[in-house]
């Protein structure tokens, strides 16, 4: 469902995204990942979980920037606003009340000031 649904509009979201700095946390096998890379974007995911990072590498390669790390409030491996655009979307897996965890990790990730487009990042959270 993911595929026909979500995905979709969060790209069409996304719009032109060649040259963007984009998070992706909680980003499973990596398939938003791909797909945005696919577009030119400079992609970097973080999840929790071993094997579905082990899988976001099988899809994406070594040379992408791929974190194992919770949500929890721990601290991020990157600088605060490291990123253009931050998406926190259906990560099924978190407890119930982290929503606003992931929301909060995301927004910190990402710029609050306009890209070098002009644009003002964006957020999107969906939990399952």
């Amino acid at each position: 469902m993911n595929g026909y649904y979500a995905r979709p509009a969060i790209l069409d979201l996304a719009g032109d995204a060649a040259g963007r700095r984009i998070l992706d946390v909680g980003c499973g096998a990596g398939p938003l990942l791909a797909a945005l890379r696919g577009r030119g974007a400079i992609v970097t995911g973080i999840e929790p979980s071993a094997k579905m990072l082990d899988l976001a590498r099988q899809r994406l390669g070594d040379g992408t920037a791929l974190h194992q790390g919770g949500l929890g409030g721990d601290p991020l491996p990157f600088p605060d606003a490291a990123f253009d655009d931050a998406i926190a979307c259906l990560v099924p897996s978190l407890p119930r009340g982290l929503e606003g965890t992931a929301r909060r990790v995301a927004a910190r990730a990402c710029t609050r000031r306009p890209t070098h487009r002009g644009r003002q990042p964006s957020l999107g959270l969906q939990a399952g």
